[in-house]
């Protein structure tokens, strides 16, 4: 059983998204998390994660549908509790509620930005353990500004420039720098369509891609039609449930510059 470090379970980062379930009623305490995370004094279980050289993820993980009150908080291998999420709306550790406008009552929710490297994912709790079940989800992060974005229509504007470092669904060429906007939803969101477009936003040869963890696949557009040129248009469904999403503003071949992107999301 995964109750000590040295049992860990390694989650498979190959999948966008992973279940995993646990019965800790035979478990122990052998660790805690922060202390601003309240309860993190019971049976804990343990998983192993690592992000690849490349880029950073974020991660995101939750309780949904367990049978007991858990908590959940992330470690670096050395067992050192991480405490900054480094996104806006984000949570490092969580006991009860979750993330802000979800309501998970004593179940966990945490959403957070890491750099690559190898991490613990901590389930524990109060008191009591029982049957559990983790959701765990991650996507990458490009090497531009990260930023969150808002539910219903925006027009979010920004410049791409550097090195990318997310590898596209569309385009061989897909190698210029990326932008990445992030939103998540809870437990009762319904999905719905979401559009994205730099027609006539951008002068210069346009890459979008948005992904969401729980769907798989990559939704991507390089060049869109005649009327837009060389700017891209993507649309998506968005899958109910909770979970992470993103959207990229990337360029075709290194291509880079001042954009405006035109979004409508649920």
């Amino acid at each position: 059983m995964n109750d000590t470090v040295a049992g860990a379970v390694t989650i498979n980062m190959a999948a966008a998204s992973s279940t995993l379930t646990v019965d800790t009623s035979a478990a122990v305490n052998n660790t805690t998390g922060p202390s601003s995370c309240g309860c993190t004094f019971g049976e804990d279980v343990f998983y192993n994660f690592t992000i690849p050289a490349g880029a950073p993820e974020i991660i995101y993980a939750d309780t949904l549908g367990s049978a007991y009150d858990t908590s959940l908080f992330v470690q670096t291998s050395a067992g050192v509790n991480v405490t900054d999420a480094r996104l806006t709306g984000g949570l490092a550790c969580n006991d009860d509620v979750g993330l802000s406008g979800c309501g998970t009552g004593t179940r966990s929710q945490i959403m957070l930005q890491l750099d690559p490297g190898t991490y613990r994912l901590v389930l524990s709790g109060c008191d009591a353990g029982g049957a559990a079940t983790i959701h765990f989800q991650h996507l990458p992060v490009g090497n531009g500004p990260i930023a969150a974005l808002s539910a219903g229509t925006s027009t979010p504007a920004g410049t791409t420039a550097g090195t990318g470092r997310v590898a596209q669904a569309c385009g061989e060429g897909a190698t210029g720098p990326e932008n990445t906007y992030y939103w998540y939803t809870c437990g009762a969101a319904t999905g719905g369509a979401f559009s994205a477009s730099t027609c006539d936003r951008a002068t210069w040869d346009t890459l979008l891609e948005q992904r969401s963890a729980l769907r798989g696949a990559n939704a991507c557009n390089d060049d869109f039609d005649v009327a837009c040129g060389r700017r891209s248009t993507v649309t998506s469904e968005i899958p109910a449930g909770a979970g992470i999403h993103t959207l990229y503003v990337d360029g075709f071949r290194g291509a880079s510059g001042a954009y405006s992107v035109s979004v409508t999301r649920p």
